[in-house]
């Protein structure tokens, strides 16, 4: 995908930027707590996760931090919710050193499998040099691996 600049028709002052992206190496820091319930849905609280962000701009590209939990049925399918940071490494901030800008937001979801593989929609809010940016995604995971493509809009 090649990354895209226009004025969004729907947010008058703000630039879109389309875009690509993966979390990759997202290792486990909490593996949270799993709990089963009388109607046998496995509920697991508290998750926490942290690797890198990629993605084809410069705005998404760090380390990225997931806290979350799921709720899954007895046969599987369930739903998943997350709140995410991305501290941006490639972004300046006003003296010129990296990491002056970032993402925050939440994400959910639709998996099935016990999370191998599903669906979900991202958003969130720009902080540091991206403030009042805001972020839109929507994703799949396939055999645990997520990939996303969205926009972000940033003020002009």
């Amino acid at each position: 995908m090649t990354q895209e600049s226009t004025v969004s028709p729907t947010v008058p002052g703000l630039v879109r930027i389309d875009f690509e992206e993966s979390p990759e190496d997202m290792i486990p820091t909490n593996p949270g707590t799993t709990t089963t319930t009388p109607d046998g849905r496995t509920r697991v609280s508290g998750m926490v996760m942290e690797g890198r962000h990629e993605s084809n701009i410069p705005h998404l590209v760090g380390t990225e931090r997931l806290q979350g939990g799921t709720d899954f049925g007895p046969d599987g399918p369930g739903t998943m919710w997350l709140w995410w940071t991305i501290e941006t490494r490639d972004a300046p901030d006003a003296s010129g050193r990296p990491n002056g800008g970032g993402w925050e937001g939440v994400w959910f979801g639709d998996l099935t499998d016990f999370g191998a593989n599903g669906t979900g929609r991202g958003f969130g809010l720009g902080t540091g040099i991206y403030e009042g940016g805001r972020y839109f995604s929507e994703g799949t995971f396939v055999d645990g691996r997520g990939t996303a493509t969205g926009y972000i809009l940033l003020p002009a």
